[in-house]
């Protein structure tokens, strides 16, 4: 079963999102960059201001909490393989390829994300795996031989975002927990990743609209 194109706007890798359009089967990318070039007139706006007031808290980085109507080991399998991965990872109106897949600490996932014409590559790098209850690892914006690369889109994003996922279950109801935040980045790039964290929760929320699809046909 492989997933077709999906009507949306939004763009994870996080992932990083713009609002729906309502045209079908379309990636609006300069309707992205636009959107980005907007973000990064705020940083640059925020940046200004910062010099006459004191500086703000940081922030935490991403945390979304997702509820699914499926057992963990389920929901935990769905990242385990690539057959299952393929189905839904990936923005809304993406279709994703799985290069390569090696699910264990240690191992990689090299991914083609194709729409309207665009290509673009993913890394997952996986440093801890425990069987239906925790995920983490860092996930990369890639080249095709499966390099880390700087963001495609108009921004000093960070080369690598760590990120931890935990399951629990109760009543047949699992809760995902996703926390993510950028490592080995310059200051300038924490200050972009926390800038567009809204921007995420929403491309995250269609990533998760697709699993949730998964899970249910899986189930039936």
């Amino acid at each position: 079963m492989k997933r077709s194109l999906m009507a949306s706007e939004k763009f994870p890798v996080g992932w990083i999102n713009t609002n729906n359009s309502g045209m079908r089967n379309s990636i609006h990318w300069e309707a992205i960059s636009i959107k980005f070039r907007q973000i990064i007139n705020q940083i640059t706006i925020n940046q200004t201001t910062s010099k006459m007031e004191q500086p703000a808290a940081k922030q935490s980085g991403l945390k979304i909490v997702r509820q699914f109507k499926a057992p963990k080991t389920l929901v935990f399998d769905a990242f385990a393989s690539p057959e299952a991965f393929g189905q839904w990872w990936g923005p809304s109106g993406s279709q994703l390829s799985v290069v390569s897949f090696d699910f264990k600490p240690g191992g990689r996932t090299h991914y083609k994300m194709e729409g309207n014409g665009h290509v673009m590559w993913g890394l997952f790098q996986y440093k801890n795996i425990q069987r239906a209850d925790l995920l983490e690892f860092i996930n990369s914006f890639a080249d095709a031989e499966g390099n880390i690369i700087t963001s495609p889109f108009p921004m000093d994003f960070p080369l690598e975002v760590f990120n931890q996922i935990t399951l629990e279950e109760s009543e047949g109801i699992t809760t995902l927990t996703i926390q993510g935040h950028p490592i080995n980045a310059t200051a300038a790039q924490i200050e972009t990743y926390n800038a567009i964290t809204d921007n995420m929760e929403q491309g995250f929320g269609g990533t998760f609209d697709q699993l949730e699809a998964y899970l249910a046909e899986v189930q039936k």
